[in-house]
């Protein structure tokens, strides 16, 4: 029960790169369902972790699962690329710090490729890294390129298809796709190709004067509004794209064109209090990579910003614009499990519990799973889901869930 979209907009380019972070809508006939209320969705909980090795971490950039219960993982701050055994703790370090064949220097995201192989994006090298099934890196991909107006344009995907396009979101006026004051394209770039597709817009965060008083900043600038809603989105194990549409809260499903949209999900809002602004700040050092472009003299440039404790600053709510009130999801908030089912990992005060939202291929919410607080999503395995958990010297954990009795997929 869908119509069929436009398939896009098609711009062969010599040259394309773009960013990552969130997010509007396209306008063409679509399936499109009623609003759904919490108690139509099952509600289940994680139990106690099947594995939870004592191997800490840095800064858990990316997750992907290359077997039942063997996990690549990127550690942006230890720099390394790990395979792990959760079961047993078994590690090993994949490849080696520098600039070579077969380094890194900033591990990132590491996500499925074509074929068995991942992808791994090195920050420091600004290169994309194809990882083989054996472990070994191979072929390199240049994250920094240079654009048809002479810009630099930088490639940071989120997900690959069986056919080795790369999907990205520009974040940056002046990036590759046009970046409104309200929204982002999200691209499907085609490197052997050369083209890309524009797939949807996507709502991103808000931009207001800034109201506050700090050294250096200008009078009238404007700045992001902190924990406004964005969109979120993610791929399937089927190359099909889901949207957590923010604004109203609901899933939209692209499939080869054609667009189902699920039904609006009621979502509270509690208003946002100083401790919630902390934790999410906490979060944003984490998870958040920050690109900007610059001009040094007259030498067009990007610059990034990792994730990692401490990473983006003090952490005084004060410093920054906020939201009145939390929005429905996370930002990066919608993950695919392999089974094909979505999920929306929702935001929460502080002191609240892990809360999931899950949607099958339809977007409609099936069930709704909640797990420990404290805890953060890494990744979906085939039969665990990886979670991330932060001790009190900011070292980091995976910890391995099975999924719950009753879930349907």
């Amino acid at each position: 029960m869908s119509d069929r979209c436009p398939a896009g907009n098609r711009t062969p380019r010599r040259l394309v790169l773009a960013l990552l972070a969130p997010g509007l809508g396209l306008a063409c006939g679509d399936a499109e369902r009623s609003s759904e209320a919490a108690g139509d969705a099952p509600s289940l909980a994680l139990s106690a972790p099947a594995h939870a090795p004592d191997l800490s971490f840095g800064a858990l950039l990316g997750l992907r699962e290359v077997a039942p219960g063997t996990v690549l993982l990127a550690d942006g701050l230890g720099r390394a690329l790990i395979r792990l055994h959760v079961a047993t703790g078994a590690a090993d370090t994949l490849g080696s710090e520098g600039s070579g064949p077969g380094e890194y220097r900033q591990p990132g995201d590491v996500f499925a490729f074509r074929g068995d192989s991942s992808l791994l994006a090195d920050f420091g090298t600004g290169r994309l890294l194809v990882v083989g099934p054996d472990g070994t890196l191979g072929r390199a991909i240049s994250m920094v390129q240079e654009g048809d107006d002479g810009q630099p344009l930088l490639l940071l995907p989120r997900a690959a298809d069986a056919r080795g396009r790369l999907y990205v979101q520009p974040v940056y006026r002046g990036s590759l796709g046009e970046v409104r004051p309200d929204s982002a394209p999200l691209l499907r770039w085609d490197p052997d190709a050369g083209r890309v597709d524009t797939l949807a817009r996507l709502l991103i965060e808000e931009r207001r004067e800034f109201s506050g008083r700090l050294p250096g900043m200008r009078r009238g600038a404007v700045v992001p509004v902190w924990a406004s809603p964005v969109d979120a989105w993610t791929l399937t194990a089927d190359d099909r794209v889901a949207i957590a549409r923010a604004v109203p809260y609901r899933l939209e499903i692209l499939d080869d064109g054609a667009r189902t949209r699920g039904p609006e999900i009621a979502a509270d809002a509690p208003r946002l209090e100083e401790p919630d602004m902390l934790a999410w700040m906490i979060r944003e050092e984490r998870t958040a990579v920050h690109v900007g472009a610059h001009d040094h003299a007259g030498v067009n440039g990007l610059s990034i910003e990792l994730p990692g404790p401490g990473g983006h600053g003090e952490r005084d709510p004060a410093m920054v614009e906020w939201a009145e009130r939390l929005p429905p999801f996370y930002p990066r908030g919608a993950s695919a499990a392999p089974d094909g089912t979505v999920w929306v990992e929702r935001t929460s005060k502080v002191g609240e519990p892990l809360h999931f939202d899950v949607f099958d291929r339809d977007g409609r919410r099936t069930a709704q799973v909640r797990g420990p607080t404290g805890r953060r999503v890494a990744g979906f395995g085939h039969a665990l889901l990886y979670l991330v958990r932060t001790d009190a010297l900011d070292r980091e954990y995976i910890e391995a869930y099975p999924y719950p009795i009753g879930l349907g997929g």
